[in-house]
């Protein structure tokens, strides 16, 4: 059975949470950027900026390690590398990833080929921007969005999406909709239902339904979109410049 994609023109919002699967996950980043943070404290030599932008690198992938570990990120649907974590990221409108990236290639020719050092100014203003990218995925980790509901009030209409992400994405679906948005023949964009359960129309005339969303990579992406868009993480503002 297929649901029609014109569901995604309905309006839709976040409808429950759950906690996050590891408690540490903000607290553990925070106290090793707090590390770097402090480095700069008094007069930094050379060795105490060189631990601050380590210390800085280090809170970032702990912070990447641990969307990975509670979205699945490297399993959503992306034309690039798993290795471009920070760019996959941008995609679905979770970070802005330039500073990031040019923080993490500083560290490594500090690391690899024994560079000095940036300055004072230029470490602090680093320490900054991992405590901005910190501040901005704390909410991916503290709560988690486990639901999404669709409205269409013209059609009172609704369905609700329980989304799992740890590990893995999985979206069981159930709803109330008009028969004309189920079909046995797909048409581009459809959802496809698995395992599904279709119970008698209701008065209105309107049918109830419930089973498993196939996540092919249309509509993998396109839910994905929607459900860090309920969280405010809209993938249009994140999009690279040209």
């Amino acid at each position: 059975m297929f649901l029609s994609s014109e569901i995604f023109t309905w309006p839709y919002d976040q409808q429950a949470r759950r906690f996050a699967s590891n408690g540490d996950y903000v607290t553990r980043a925070r106290e090793i950027w707090r590390h770097a943070r402090d480095r700069l404290d008094g007069r930094a030599s050379d060795f105490d900026r060189t631990d601050c932008m380590t210390s800085l690198k280090r809170a970032i992938n702990h912070r990447l390690k641990a969307l990975q570990d509670e979205y699945a990120i490297s399993t959503l649907p992306s034309g690039r590398p798993k290795k471009q974590t920070l760019e996959m990221l941008q995609d679905f409108g979770l970070v802005r990833p330039t500073l990031l990236a040019e923080l993490m290639a500083i560290r490594n020719e500090i690391e690899h080929k024994d560079h000095p050092p940036p300055d004072l100014r230029t470490c602090q203003m680093y320490v900054d921007v991992v405590w901005y990218f910190l501040k901005s995925t704390d909410q991916l980790l503290d709560m988690v969005v486990c639901e999404l509901v669709y409205d269409d009030l013209q059609t009172n209409s609704a369905l609700t999406l329980d989304i799992q992400t740890s590990g893995g994405w999985n979206v069981n679906v159930e709803g109330v909709v008009l028969p004309t948005l189920l079909r046995e023949i797909a048409s581009e964009g459809d959802l496809e239902i698995l395992n599904y359960e279709v119970s008698p129309r209701t008065n209105d005339h309107r049918v109830r339904f419930k089973g498993t969303v196939n996540l092919a990579p249309g509509v993998h992406l396109r839910l994905a979109h929607d459900y860090f868009g309920a969280q405010g993480y809209a993938h249009e503002d994140s999009a690279p410049c040209h």
